[in-house]
């Protein structure tokens, strides 16, 4: 029950269909390591696209993405989905770090959307 708790909440957090923090309060009445082998559950391209997309389209600022993008980087308990997930994991660490890369502006993040968007082809 605890764990379809915790996923029902990171897929939520992942959708980002509502303000992350509630959801973040929640996630934190959970341990943070997970000690099974695979995730429980994947954060998909698609997902990914979506939440660009709310950026590009002016919904979320860029900060609301950084937060969003660090709430869930490094999360034990979240994978990347198996198609491109090297290259969806570089395009997260550079959402949620934009001190240590670029400014999160409608230029770098529709860059980081068109290699997404190509890397489906």
């Amino acid at each position: 029950m605890r764990v379809e708790r915790r996923a029902d909440i990171l897929k939520r957090l992942i959708r980002y269909e509502e303000p992350p923090e509630p959801l973040a309060a929640e996630l934190r009445e959970f341990p943070w390591d997970w000690l099974e082998e695979e995730p429980l559950v994947r954060l998909q391209t698609s997902d990914l696209l979506r939440v660009m997309d709310r950026f590009l389209a002016g919904d979320i600022d860029a900060k609301q993405l950084q937060d969003w993008a660090e709430r869930l980087e490094c999360r034990e308990d979240m994978g990347f989905g198996p198609e491109d997930e090297e290259l969806v994991d570089d395009v997260f660490f550079r959402l949620a770090t934009p001190f240590l890369n670029e400014p999160l502006t409608h230029e770098t993040v529709s860059r980081m959307r068109e290699q997404l968007d190509a890397s489906k082809i």
